[in-house]
């Protein structure tokens, strides 16, 4: 059963479809669509198709955006919290970051446990 508010603070009626919850929980954040695709990596004019139609977004997708709606930007740790820090950095500076550091962490994890089952 959902809990209430979907894990989006300030959310007080369980949403009516994925939009709506993607509407409410940019809200509640204080986010515009094109600050929502750095954080999640979907491309804005997609954010903005799936408000304005309705319809509901493939899997990945809504994972995505769920994942950049129920984090706590305010409370960020390890290497997002550093690049969150960096005056220099943009929004879109820290999203390109992060995609790229989980890129290379994965390649080098897949290669590290290809090499155990070698020995």
């Amino acid at each position: 059963m959902p809990i209430r508010g979907q894990g989006i603070s300030g959310l007080d009626e369980l949403p009516t479809s994925f939009a709506t919850w993607v509407r409410a929980g940019m809200q509640a954040r204080g986010i515009s669509g094109r600050q929502l695709a750095a954080r999640s990596g979907v491309d804005h004019s997609t954010i903005s198709r799936l408000l304005n139609s309705g319809r509901n977004p493939s899997y990945a997708t809504a994972r995505k955006l769920a994942r950049a709606l129920e984090s706590n930007p305010a409370s960020p740790t390890g290497v997002e919290a550093a690049l969150r820090r960096d005056p220099a950095l943009t929004e879109p500076d820290v999203a390109y970051l992060l995609s790229e550091y989980r890129r290379v962490r994965m390649r080098r994890l897949r290669r590290s446990a290809v090499g155990l089952r070698q020995v």
